[in-house]
């Protein structure tokens, strides 16, 4: 099981409100593990899951998932207009990264974000302190 995935169980467990592609109701994508190379991406079904997703965004919550800022959020597609809009709600946004997007991601989010370590309890305690005070920046970074 991913962090996003087990993080999303957690949360979702102490009452959280949580949005993200791995929500059964939005049509998960799979994940293929942390010894996966090659990304059969299918687009027609992303599409679909940004779509559910941007719309429960509406409504509210507590905090954004995605599985990772990708090529195509690197390209302005995928999920960076949702992402862009749970920044301008202050929902915070969990978004797992590599070093290919860095740069792009870095362009994108400007100065709001902070690396967090792939744990559970910092998470937690990041969700917490955004529903407390309304702000993305309230969130620990990783040390």
């Amino acid at each position: 099981m991913s962090v996003a995935d087990a993080a999303a169980r957690c949360l979702r467990s102490r009452g959280f409100r949580i949005l993200g592609c791995f929500d059964p109701a939005v049509g998960a994508l799979p994940d293929r593990g942390p010894q996966a190379r090659i990304c059969r991406l299918d687009t027609g079904a992303l599409e679909t899951a940004v779509g559910l997703v941007a719309d429960r965004l509406s409504s509210g919550a507590d905090i954004l998932i995605v599985k990772k800022f990708g090529k195509l959020e690197a390209e302005g597609l995928g999920f960076r207009d949702v992402i862009a809009q749970a920044i301008a709600m202050d929902v915070p946004v969990k978004v797992r990264l590599n070093a290919l997007n860095r740069d792009a991601f870095e362009a994108f989010s400007g100065s709001e974000a902070n690396q967090l370590a792939p744990d559970l309890a910092i998470l937690e305690r990041c969700v917490q302190s955004v529903a407390a005070v309304g702000a993305v920046s309230a969130c620990v970074p990783c040390r």
